[in-house]
């Protein structure tokens, strides 16, 4: 069983495939589950592999997307884009970050490279800088990559996509291949090293992005001998199940199928795309309001991660908002009483006061 997307079709005698496999070390749900804990795993961790079989031969290459390896969460039911809370950094951030990468180190090779499809404005833009900051302090990570996916630019996002591939050609073609026959178990090559890829959400841009560069890996060394006719029939296989792969993942995460579909499945942006991004949108704010709490909760358990909430932990939440609250409460009970406010209005209860322990402060 795959916790993912798996899709397999075949266009002129050669077969694709696309298969994501979730990790389920930090399953969650959008608003409820971001970033990274402690051990170094994040939200949506997510490992994509495109498969091309021509001729008896069997050619793959891998990539990779997941939450920004930060402290960092969301908190839901505020509004559509809630409010980003980021920590201020720490000893254990930058340990469970190091952790991080030398899982994926381990686990892919020492290439490890990083693209950020992060905003650089507003939150996004905080977390971007964060990122960027400790990614260059780590010995494990090749390079970072930031992409200005909205740009102010007049040139298509898909033009500005080509001239990302051709800026990262170079270190995705030193990670290589991994290639067998289908009559042979053993691997006659390894690919070595990974692409991560991430945006706020690992939704959306990070679905069309990484769509496009793996695409033009496979265009470039594994399907380098066809015509642009031949090309042509078999990027439509591959942008069918990228369009897919992007459309599951994202109702798995979000609630809603992967915006901007249409630039995965046609290259550029349609009227019924739009459409079905509004569509989609009211679909994530529904389930990200009243349903993924529950959901999370029931994965939770069905893991095996419940956890009662720590006292000291919630008491450190609260901590930087008590001192507000207690001059609101006071303001608005002199006033009250001074202004001879209804009788059921004279005394601030202690229900009232019951807010300070709510559970929007409660520890995740």
């Amino acid at each position: 069983m795959i916790f993912g997307f798996v899709s397999i079709t075949e266009v002129r005698d050669v077969k694709l495939a696309l298969v994501s496999r979730r990790r389920t070390d930090r399953a969650g749900f959008r608003f409820t589950t971001r970033g990274m804990d402690s051990d170094g795993s994040v939200a949506i961790a997510t490992e994509t592999e495109a498969f091309v079989e021509r001729a008896g031969v069997v050619t793959s290459f891998t990539t990779i997307r997941g939450s920004i390896p930060l402290f960092w969460m969301q908190f839901p039911l505020q509004m559509r884009k809630p409010r980003t809370m980021i920590h201020t950094g720490s000893r254990e951030e930058r340990a469970a970050f190091s952790t991080h990468f030398q899982k994926l180190s381990e686990e892919y090779g020492s290439r490890v490279v990083i693209l950020s499809t992060l905003n650089e404005a507003g939150a996004e833009g905080i977390l971007n800088l964060k990122y960027s900051r400790e990614a260059r302090r780590s010995e494990k990570i090749q390079l970072f990559k930031h992409f200005r996916f909205f740009s102010g630019e007049t040139a298509p996002v898909t033009e500005r996509l080509e001239d990302l591939y051709k800026d990262l050609k170079d270190v995705l073609s030193a990670q290589g291949l991994t290639q067998r026959t289908v009559h042979e178990t053993a691997i006659r090559k390894s690919q070595s090293g990974v692409l991560r890829l991430n945006c706020i959400d690992c939704c959306d841009r990070s679905n069309v992005t990484q769509a496009h560069l793996v695409n033009s890996v496979i265009r470039e060394f594994v399907l380098d001998d066809l015509n642009p006719t031949e090309w042509s029939e078999l990027e439509g296989g591959l942008r069918e199940l990228w369009y897919e792969n992007g459309k599951q993942i994202s109702e798995q995460y979000a609630g809603g199928a992967a915006l901007k579909g249409d630039l995965t499945h046609y290259g550029m942006r349609t009227f019924s795309g739009r459409w079905h991004d509004l569509k989609s949108l009211m679909n994530r704010d529904f389930s990200n309001r009243y349903s993924h709490g529950m959901l999370q909760d029931g994965l939770d358990l069905l893991l095996g991660v419940v956890k009662e909430h720590d006292p000291i932990h919630l008491e450190s939440r609260i901590r930087p908002y008590f001192p507000r609250i207690v001059i609101i409460v006071f303001v608005v009970a002199f006033v009250c009483k001074n202004l001879n406010f209804s009788r059921g209005l004279s005394v601030v209860s202690e229900q009232s006061l019951r807010f300070c322990g709510s559970n929007s402060f409660q520890a995740k």
